[in-house]
């Protein structure tokens, strides 16, 4: 016997039901609100609630949470002095998170009708969502595929065997880990042009924890055939490694973060895959 249900993410409440974008976050608006936990108690019809019950327990809640705040701020590393980058007026440098970088490009590169893309739930805080946002008529080229990297990946694989560019995306460690088989068996060994935001690299997804953080994601990615892998440094550099992946022929990942870095590179800044760029801080000092 097998039972499949069909789950509806946020069903009941008016603010979150089928939203991808109320993921992992609790009511925005707190305890009242149009988006909060009295409209959706209301939402649900959770008549038995004791107004005064639910009030303690919400203020509890809250307590707890700047105590864990509190606890986090004095357990977070405290350097001997600031970054160079932002520690006087004159070295104050912009901070962009790379991932914007990467929308940017995917919001570039979905004008060609052979671009298609693909989300796993969590497809705007990974800047997938800018492939479409301000462009319905790519919304029949997007595909929310759900929390489910292995499926995504093989329908992926069957587009990019059609004749078409496909773009998968979600945290680094699960967009290349748990749908490693398929990247490997059917996307590196046919060469097909299926390339991966690899987003929330490494340890920049921070307080999400252990089960999201990552270290292995270049090694997973590094020894497979036909596969190519760009780092880029800041978020002009992303939407420039974006933009030229899309043109190699094979499988890529584009592994970017979720936090803002400084921008060390400038938009006429060259590009070339492949190739490292030198920088050096300062002037030249002339003989």
């Amino acid at each position: 016997t097998v039972i499949i249900a069909h789950t509806v993410k946020g069903k009941g409440v008016s603010y979150t039901e089928n939203v991808v974008g109320y993921h992992g976050v609790c009511p925005k608006d707190g305890r009242k609100g149009a988006e909060s936990l009295e409209r959706a108690l209301q939402d649900i019809k959770a008549k038995s609630f004791d107004e005064e019950k639910v009030d303690a327990l919400f203020q509890k809640a809250c307590a707890y949470q700047e105590e864990v705040n509190q606890k986090i701020d004095k357990a977070m590393p405290r350097f001997s002095r600031d970054y160079w980058w932002n520690k006087a007026e004159t070295m104050k440098v912009k901070m962009v998170p790379t991932r914007n970088g990467f929308g940017d490009a995917i919001e570039k590169l979905g004008e060609s009708k052979s671009v298609v893309a693909f989300g796993a739930d969590i497809t705007n805080s990974i800047r997938m969502n800018q492939f479409y946002e301000n462009h319905p008529e790519r919304k029949e080229r997007f595909f929310q595929m759900g929390i489910a990297e292995q499926n995504m990946t093989s329908v992926a694989s069957g587009f990019a065997k059609e004749g078409k560019t496909a773009f998968i995306g979600s945290y680094g460690v699960f967009v290349t880990g748990r749908n490693w088989d398929q990247i490997r068996t059917t996307v590196c060994y046919n060469n097909f042009n299926v390339k991966i935001a690899n987003a929330h690299g490494g340890l920049s997804v921070g307080a999400d924890g252990a089960t999201h953080q990552a270290l292995e994601e270049i090694s997973n990615m590094y020894y497979l055939p036909n596969m190519h892998i760009i780092v880029p440094s800041d978020a002009l550099e992303t939407e420039k490694g974006t933009m030229a992946v899309a043109k190699i022929q094979g499988p890529a990942v584009i592994r970017y973060a979720r936090e803002a870095t400084p921008i060390i590179t400038k938009s006429d800044t060259p590009y070339a895959f492949g190739k490292a760029m030198l920088s050096v801080l300062g002037k030249k000092k002339k003989n």
